[in-house]
């Protein structure tokens, strides 16, 4: 039987589910020291920033800074056009786009299954961002956009700060 709305209106159960369900392009960022590869294919991320970074003076040269990007759509609406972008402020720090082969290796890789499957299935493009001798003169925000065929995404961002005299 159809569940009653709050605002009276009925909606039977499976068609609310599909709104529900319905996966959002998303995309996850980590900072950190570094990113190793290990045997297998896995990746393993050392001195992972969470949201800050607090540095004992400025100016000062970070020796190494990584950034690990991951940009997740649903297999059923595969990216057809895809750039990563770091921000320093408002300074593009760099900037990565990816070409038609690429995303259409991402899209072979999800696997052809049938329609209401790769509603469910997701597609994962991923990228790792490698910054050696940062030089930054003052406090400042790292932001990460992707920029899609019909969107900018935004992912989590780093904030370089000034630690608390001891």
């Amino acid at each position: 039987r159809p569940e009653q709305r709050r605002s009276g209106t009925a909606q039977p159960r499976a068609q609310r589910g599909a709104k529900e369900h319905e996966m959002k392009r998303q995309v996850h960022t980590i900072f950190c020291d570094d990113v190793r590869n290990e045997v297998g294919g896995k990746l393993s991320y050392m001195g992972v920033y969470s949201g800050t970074l607090l540095v004992t003076e400025f100016p000062i040269v970070l020796p190494k800074l990584c950034v690990a990007l991951t940009a997740i759509t649903s297999a059923a609406e595969p990216f057809k056009k895809m750039t990563f972008r770091l921000l320093k402020d408002a300074e593009t720090l760099a900037e990565c786009v990816l070409g038609k082969d690429d995303l259409a290796r991402a899209r072979r890789s999800t696997g052809k299954k049938t329609r209401k499957r790769s509603e469910e299935r997701a597609q994962s493009i991923q990228t790792v961002l490698m910054f050696a001798a940062l030089k930054l003169d003052g406090p400042c925000q790292l932001a990460v956009r992707v920029r899609t065929e019909t969107e900018e995404l935004r992912g989590l961002g780093l904030r370089i700060g000034l630690a608390a005299a001891q």
